[in-house]
């Protein structure tokens, strides 16, 4: 059982250190609001930051509800007053339902700008797959903004995740050491019980 407990701290503490480190740069990266006009997105240009003011229009009747995971995620594309129906959507917002209400918040968001937390990446395969079937054409590596995400919630799983990793790596490196002790000692116990034997014979 403590053979099996050092494994796993040996196999979890670096996937939380990374994940929490990435976490963290992410985080920090994200410290500032910035404000952008998805038309822009549209002409190319790129964002500013991760922490983004977008004001366009959400085609919230056209949005995408993927139940396939937990918790369900709802997609809705965020376009500009310029863009037409068979123009690449560069910008798609994103929310899921382990906050209650966010996604019915989203659906029936009217305001002018969308406030969250970005990353240009593609779309997951079936998403892209239904927006394309309702005649919506995604881009290969729209900007994915999570809907009213701030990067405090980056920096705080960030610091949980590293100071979980730094305790298992502790605690694991304090077994190892413990358990070479031990062996150590118990060699040392067998040498010393063959000496005496050998020195007990004829």
């Amino acid at each position: 059982m403590v053979r099996f407990f050092h494994y796993c701290c040996v196999l979890l503490s670096p996937i939380l250190l990374v994940w929490g480190a990435f976490n963290l740069r992410e985080g920090l990266e994200a410290r500032e609001l910035r404000s952008m006009r998805v038309a822009d997105l549209e002409a190319g240009a790129s964002p500013p930051g991760r922490w983004l003011k977008l004001s366009g229009k959400l085609l919230s009747e056209e949005r995408v509800i993927w139940d396939g995971v937990r918790p369900i995620e709802t997609y809705v594309a965020l376009v500009s007053e310029d863009w037409r129906p068979g123009q690449p959507i560069v910008v798609f917002v994103r929310t899921d339902d382990a906050i209650r209400d966010r996604p019915g918040k989203l659906l029936h968001h009217r305001e002018e700008n969308v406030i969250g937390v970005g990353r240009t990446r593609p779309l997951p395969e079936w998403v892209r797959e239904s927006f394309l079937y309702n005649d919506l054409k995604p881009s290969e590596r729209p900007l994915i903004l999570d809907f009213e995400a701030k990067p405090g919630d980056e920096l705080f799983f960030g610091g949980v995740a590293l100071a979980a990793g730094l305790v298992l790596a502790a605690t694991s490196w304090l077994m190892w050491r413990r358990s070479g002790h031990l062996s150590k000692g118990a060699g040392e116990a067998a040498s010393g019980v063959t000496s005496g034997t050998e020195e007990k014979q004829p």
